[in-house]
């Protein structure tokens, strides 16, 4: 994902729910907070995930995630449980944050030890989420996975265009949901160079399926644009590759060869 900025976060090492069950082939025991000499202290977390995102697309909360802390500082990542699940955006997130966090070990008779702590996580303040994932429109610079063009079947060339010889370009905006259809009511023409290409490049767009995008594993709404290049193509000649432009899809090319 690019352009990600660091999640606003409010950590602080609360006592443990419970201690951890341990198997007899274990070597390090995990202690709760309360029966440790010092416990252990936030100094940091990882950068690049996803709170710019989260706050543009109206999705804020709060998490308390319960994790164990190693004896090297570092959050052991299969320990990550959630308290209290809300919804699978902020769910996800929450993991992946509290994964990234790191900490001066807990201290036990002078050594270090493993020791399960409470953090509460805060996305955007404390106030509850109030959008869900169904409801959320990411760009595309926030989405690890992009939305994938799949057409139903070929694009016609308008004919007028054809005979007249007339090249031209298309640059739509729309939504694409979480099962990879294009939202009608958000095709918004940002640019078109004739009425005929406007028309074509829509109908392109509401009868195309999308592999819908994904964010942090979760599918979401995304907002795109993608262009539409009409190209009258001579034989002999090589086809048009247009060159892609940041936060859009890749062009699509229809090439009308003429004698």
């Amino acid at each position: 994902m690019n352009a990600r900025a660091a999640i606003s976060c409010i950590v602080t090492a609360l006592p443990a729910w419970r201690s951890v069950a341990q198997t007899p082939g274990d070597t390090v025991s995990v202690h709760p907070s309360e029966n440790v000499d010092e416990r252990p202290v936030l100094i940091g977390q990882s950068q690049g995930v996803y709170g710019t995102c989260l706050r543009d697309a109206g999705v804020r909360g709060r998490e308390l995630v319960r994790l164990i802390v190693d004896t090297t500082g570092h959050v052991e990542p299969n320990s990550v449980k959630l308290d209290a699940p809300q919804q699978p955006i902020l769910d996800s997130v929450a993991i992946a944050a509290a994964r990234g966090l790191s900490f001066r070990p807990a201290r036990r008779g002078g050594s270090p030890v493993r020791v399960e702590v409470t953090v509460p996580l805060a996305f955007d303040g404390p106030t509850p989420a109030v959008t869900s994932a169904d409801s959320a429109v990411f760009s595309l610079e926030c989405v690890d996975r992009a939305p994938a063009f799949q057409p139903s079947g070929p694009i016609r060339y308008p004919d007028l265009m054809v005979e007249s010889r007339t090249a031209g370009q298309v640059l739509l905006e729309f939504i694409v949901d979480t099962t990879g259809h294009v939202e009608r009511r958000s095709i918004q023409v940002v640019h078109a160079s004739h009425r005929a290409f406007d028309l074509a490049a829509q109908d392109a767009v509401r009868r195309a399926r999308f592999e819908a995008a994904r964010l942090n594993g979760v599918l979401v709404r995304c907002r795109v644009r993608m262009s539409f290049v009409f190209d009258i193509g001579r034989r002999g000649q090589p086809a048009s590759k247009p060159e892609r432009h940041t936060g859009e899809l890749p062009a699509i090319v229809i090439t009308a060869w003429v004698s």
